[in-house]
């Protein structure tokens, strides 16, 4: 079992997987607890201010069930480490923030098969909604073909330094300097976490399939569900999905440096 991201969606979802008896965990983050996010990182106290959070959320298993078996990533997913990690794993949680990560992850699990469950959740204070959704990627769709990802941001992301300096030339303002960080609240990642996890129970057990999407919207109160989507057109569907290496994943590891530097 591989959890990507263990910030605050991350966090609830190893404690509650650790709860219903996983025993096998890979924890992939490069990140720190600190005191912005203190509010919402499950496991953890001021004492952990400057930990690695795939440290905090090993400790909170281990607390749990000392007979688990926890394996550290502390840097990108996207890397040598990371990628050779999620190949070992049978099923993937994605509990990041970031779409152009979410994009590599969800052609990453095509290509191997690897079935991949990604949790978001959303806060728009000016219009007063906030919910989150679940996609589980196993065959039936996917993040690109159920429009999970937003294009602009991901083309953003994967721009090369020089890419990127010529656009912000072009628009005098660097993307990265506007204010980008919303609210979050621990209470509505716990309810998407509950939500994916729930799915992953049902269609691990055989309850059911898991739903393929699952959209939480909550200042409606509602879940909406979808089992099927029609994959015919989605390149990483019908033509990424089984190439294994001849996918060539790997190709963003040579890439990303550039990227992040």
């Amino acid at each position: 079992m591989a959890i990507v991201g263990l910030g605050g969606l991350g966090s609830h979802v190893a404690q509650q997987l650790t709860y219903l008896g996983t025993q096998k965990f890979v924890l992939v983050d490069g990140d720190f607890a600190e005191l912005s996010n203190l509010n919402r990182l499950v496991g953890a106290c001021e004492d952990d201010l400057g930990r690695a959070k795939v440290e905090i959320a090993r400790d909170a298993i281990l607390k749990v069930s000392r007979a688990a078996i926890v394996r550290e990533v502390r840097e990108s997913v996207v890397s040598a480490g990371g990628f050779s990690e999620i190949l070992g794993s049978q099923f993937v949680f994605g509990c990041v923030d970031d779409d152009a990560i979410r994009f590599v992850l969800n052609e990453l699990c095509q290509a191997y098969e690897t079935p991949y469950m990604d949790l978001a959740t959303d806060i728009d204070a000016k219009e007063h909604s906030f919910g989150g959704r679940i996609v589980f990627t196993d065959g039936r769709a996917c993040l690109v073909c159920l429009d999970a990802l937003e294009p602009n941001t991901i083309r953003k992301a994967l721009e090369t330094r020089e890419q990127a300096e010529e656009e912000d030339n072009i628009y005098g303002v660097r993307v990265g300097a506007l204010p980008q960080a919303g609210p979050a609240v621990v209470s509505l990642n716990g309810v998407i976490a509950s939500l994916g996890v729930t799915e992953f129970l049902s269609e691990m057990t055989g309850l059911r399939r898991a739903n393929i999407y699952l959209e939480y919207r909550g200042s409606l109160g509602i879940v909406r569900c979808q089992t099927e989507a029609a994959v015919q057109s989605c390149y990483y569907c019908r033509t990424v999905r089984g190439k294994r290496a001849e996918a060539n994943v790997e190709r963003y590891l040579a890439i990303w440096p550039t990227i992040t530097e």
